[in-house]
């Protein structure tokens, strides 16, 4: 755990191959990733979502390209290329995602304000000839 902590650990430009668990834990989160962007891309085809339309939209962009940057890394990894291996990338991708994530919470926690801003719109245009 210490070896977590220590700045060599992050930034050594020869980080070596990862251990068996942690390349298994990767490509298995980037199944996942894989199988949720199909998932994400076949709920935002459905109409009947509405305003989470968008968030599907977010969330299968979110998982696409982090796939891919995932793949990416794996590749980096295994061919143990000197300075795209180094661990800090595993690190900044995953800062990355949490922040993507942390932007589309941030617009699913518009939704409610938006469909009531929406209900008094139309309620106004009812009057309205």
């Amino acid at each position: 755990m210490n070896e977590l902590m220590s700045l060599k650990f992050w930034i050594n430009m020869r980080p070596g191959a990862l251990e068996t668990g942690a390349f298994r834990a990767m490509l298995v989160f980037i199944v996942v990733l894989a199988a949720l962007t199909f998932a994400f891309y076949f709920f935002k085809k459905q109409k009947q979502f509405g305003f989470y339309k968008k968030i599907f939209d977010r969330l299968n962009n979110l998982c696409l390209a982090n796939t891919i940057i995932g793949l990416f890394l794996i590749f980096f990894i295994f061919e143990q290329l000197p300075f795209l291996a180094m661990r800090i990338w595993l690190l900044v991708w995953v800062i990355g995602i949490l922040a993507w994530l942390g932007f589309i919470i941030n617009a699913m926690l518009k939704i409610p304000k938006i469909k009531q801003d929406k209900a008094k719109e139309q309620d106004y245009q009812k009057y309205i000839p």
